[in-house]
């Protein structure tokens, strides 16, 4: 599917929601009013009616600040939308005006994200980091969206540090389809990687580096890892300068599920005699040794030979299944048309 297809479902299903949850709040509001007017009613009039200030739980800090009201994420849209198509600009992206209505919605997100940030360094482990991301990543979803989809629409973009910040949030939760989206779209137009996070990389390294470890990590635990995506992100940066070891990981991650496939074909008779698990190995192969010429200590050589010794051993005995069945074949012919005629 397409990235304008995707966005144009995305924002269908947003409206969607956004109607959906429109309606539930005025609900709950009329009743929640219906009910303060009751025990309004019922109070004696000197009692004091004034509701205690509720404490804050720091434990639920995070998850108050990421409840965004369909108000809030159509207005995001809305000014994103704006911002493109006021200030953007085809091919490399100029830097985002700094007046506006548009300008003071974008630098409030973007202190909610430093703050969201800062929240994020007092946690020491890596999955509740990861954990904190999948909450809080909703409060920027209304401008991601929005800016992609004007961009598609348009074919402009301006400099944008937020959706910078969420393709490397998608990737570190393990969103790597809608982190490509995003990072297609920052290829494109040339955007910068977040001032916030102090990147030394490069962006294209740093979209092929992640995809390539986070498949090598799958693998290196026996899980699969779609081979789409890491097919998808070695094109997106096939064109970008970058480290030949950053290159080396995306080759070997990608041949390395290659084989996995492969293996799970082996007990396939249909795919087996499609010859799909050589073919598999034979790619897997190809890039096993590229691979090793990229980086020398990409650590491929047992798997090469493993793969080597699997199609001198099989491919030959295919071929030769195959070169029987052809001159039976032939020999058949041969016998009907030896055969007396009427």
């Amino acid at each position: 599917m397409s990235i304008a297809a995707k966005i144009r479902l995305r924002k269908l299903a947003t409206l969607q929601a956004a109607s959906a949850v429109a309606v539930a709040a005025r609900e709950q509001a009329d009743a929640a009013e219906q009910a303060r007017r009751a025990e309004r009613l019922a109070q004696p009039f000197d009692q004091d009616t004034l509701a205690p200030v509720a404490s804050i739980d720091p434990a639920n800090a995070n998850a108050a600040s990421a409840d965004v009201s369909p108000a809030t994420s159509l207005r995001q849209r809305k000014l994103a939308r704006l911002e493109i198509d006021e200030h953007g600009a085809q091919g490399l992206a100029p830097d985002r005006s700094r007046s506006g209505e548009g300008a003071t919605e974008y630098e409030l997100l973007l202190a909610a994200l430093g703050e969201d940030e800062a929240a994020l360094k007092s946690l020491q482990g890596t999955e509740r980091k990861e954990e904190a991301k999948r909450h809080m990543i909703s409060k920027y979803d209304a401008h991601v969206d929005a800016t992609l989809e004007a961009s598609v629409d348009s074919g402009k973009a301006v400099q944008d540090e937020i959706v910078a910040m969420m393709m490397i949030w998608r990737f570190d939760i393990g969103d790597f389809e809608r982190g490509l989206d995003i990072a297609e779209h920052m290829l494109r137009h040339g955007l910068r990687l977040p001032a916030i996070k102090n990147f030394v990389r490069t962006p294209a390294t740093i979209i092929c580096e992640n995809v390539a470890e986070a498949g090598l990590r799958a693998d290196g635990v026996s899980k699969d890892f779609d081979v789409a995506i890491l097919h998808r992100a070695a094109q997106l940066t096939a064109d970008f300068d970058m480290p030949d070891q950053v290159r080396a990981k995306m080759a070997k991650a990608t041949a390395l599920h290659l084989l996995r496939g492969a293996e799970a074909a082996d007990s396939d008779d249909e795919a087996v005699k499609a010859g799909k698990p050589a073919a598999a190995r034979r790619t897997a192969l190809d890039l096993l040794r590229r691979a090793l010429e990229l980086d020398k200590n990409s650590g491929v050589k047992k798997n090469i030979e493993r793969v080597e010794s699997w199609l001198k051993k099989h491919v030959i005995t295919l071929d030769a299944d195959s070169k029987a069945d052809t001159d039976a074949a032939a020999d058949a012919g041969n016998a009907a048309d030896d055969s007396p005629k009427d």
